[in-house]
């Protein structure tokens, strides 16, 4: 949804390449253990994207409350810490960094912990001067919010819309300013 809006923008030239892995946490990605990708350092080296948009939290609140055998339990504290080695990596390589906040979630065990990880992401963005997307509490507002999950975790296209609205003008104003 976020492409093609940023594509009637400007131009169908523009591409976005989605390499989220499902069920998985930030560490996995910074470590390379993913089941998909290298080592980060190395992913921001070879990479030829100028906007990296990272867009953890659902599946770190997840892990921290359900150990699971070789999957790292990442307090939020610790989330910061990775979150800041995921930036600071990618900007040494000259990508322009974009946080997105996860959307709300209706289930327990990510529930009553997931605060905690937004809150935690936006002191990250706040220290590091980078831009974030605010999605989860402008969601959260929506009423009935819940009706826009397929499964109490992950968006219907209903949410996927809005969130895509929520980081349209973000990553246009990051855009706008490219040489």
């Amino acid at each position: 949804v976020l492409e093609r809006s940023l594509q009637k923008k400007y131009g169908a030239g523009l591409r976005i390449d989605n390499h989220g892995v499902g069920g998985t946490q930030a560490s996995q990605l910074l470590y390379g253990v993913d089941g998909r990708h290298s080592v980060w350092s190395e992913q921001m080296k070879n990479s030829k994207a100028n906007i990296v948009t990272l867009n953890f939290s659902l599946n770190d609140s997840y892990f921290q409350s359900v150990p699971t055998p070789g999957v790292i339990a990442e307090t939020p504290q610790a989330y910061a810490e990775i979150l800041k080695q995921l930036i600071t990596t990618a900007r040494n390589n000259g990508k322009q960094v974009v946080l997105y906040e996860p959307n709300p979630v209706c289930k327990e065990p990510r529930q009553s912990k997931l605060q905690y990880y937004v809150a935690h992401m936006n002191i990250v963005a706040n220290e590091l001067a980078v831009p974030i997307v605010a999605e989860y509490y402008p969601l959260l507002n929506i009423p009935a919010w819940q009706s826009m999950l397929s499964d109490c975790v992950h968006p219907l296209d209903s949410m996927y819309s809005l969130k895509a609205g929520y980081e349209l003008p973000v990553v246009s104003g990051i855009i706008d300013r490219m040489p």
